[in-house]
């Protein structure tokens, strides 16, 4: 399992940053983005403007994507791949990325004008770069 500082390694959050601003810049409508561990800990992130408590976020995606997988499991629907929060001014986008060995989560802030189509391609795309980049990342021994 790989640890805070696996994932927290220059290499790798110098490339999740060129990729969220890539991505963020590309898409209209979308005002930020960011990329958190499992447990719910920042390893990168990227916003057009000020993004509120990059930390904060991170312990709150991960918690609801962790309640997201329960509630999947519970309809015995197998894993859960992500979530979409709607309200009156954007929605949010929260999607696991993984391989094997690694799993970590993307979340993705939007204004109303985005349209869901654009958000999920996008993040599609972003997932399956980031996710190869994973492959790199080393894995610490269980003790």
């Amino acid at each position: 399992m790989a640890t805070l500082d696996n994932y927290r390694n220059e290499k790798f959050v110098k490339y999740c940053e060129e990729q969220l601003r890539e991505y963020v810049e590309l898409y209209a409508g979308i005002d930020a983005a960011l990329i958190a561990t499992a447990d719910g800990f920042e390893i990168s992130s990227y916003a057009q403007g000020r993004l509120h408590s990059a930390d904060k976020l991170a312990a709150v995606g991960s918690s609801l994507f962790s309640l997201g997988d329960a509630l999947v499991q519970e309809f015995n629907l197998m894993n859960c791949k992500s979530i979409i929060l709607d309200s009156d001014r954007g929605k949010v986008y929260i999607s696991d990325i993984h391989n094997k060995q690694h799993s970590i989560i993307l979340m993705i802030q939007t204004t109303e004008q985005a349209t869901l189509g654009n958000i999920i391609h996008g993040a599609k795309k972003l997932n399956t770069n980031i996710s190869k980049k994973l492959k790199e990342i080393p894995v610490s021994p269980v003790n």
